[in-house]
């Protein structure tokens, strides 16, 4: 199985290494030992840390951001509900997440919210539009 674990150099400098170990057999396909294949993945962890970071710092961002962000998937599902939306429509993110978006937008804008993510989907940008939210 594959396994990680932290490997010091002669320095004391800390190596992430991922090891995958395979029984070593003998002539009569008895266990004589284990092999070993290691990977330095020092680098990449370190990487993948950042990216963590740097996520967290962006999901802080848009929740605590001082405008109306949500997202939502390819069938209008809402996928994220900052904390401003949660405020000034008084649905909390854990009550909208899942539901539709045109479900929490006025009647007169929906038409255009559908028409607007169709052309999202389609890799299209669309200019700033204005919508009322439902309160």
């Amino acid at each position: 199985g594959n396994f990680e674990l932290m490997l010091y150099t002669k320095s004391s400098e800390q190596r992430d290494i991922l090891l995958n170990a395979t029984p070593r057999k003998g002539a009569e396909n008895e266990v004589i030992g284990v092999v070993c294949v290691g990977q330095d993945i020092t680098d990449l962890n370190m990487h993948r840390r950042e990216a963590e970071r740097i996520a967290e710092d962006l999901s802080q961002l848009i929740d605590t951001a001082n405008a109306p962000i949500f997202g939502v998937d390819k069938d209008m599902h809402i996928t994220e509900w900052n904390g401003w939306v949660a405020k000034n429509s008084g649905f909390q993110k854990f009550d909208v997440l899942g539901n539709k978006l045109t479900d929490y937008i006025g009647k007169d804008f929906q038409n255009l919210v559908v028409s607007v993510f169709k052309e999202s989907v389609k890799g299209n940008v669309t200019s700033i539009f204005e919508m009322e939210l439902a309160t």
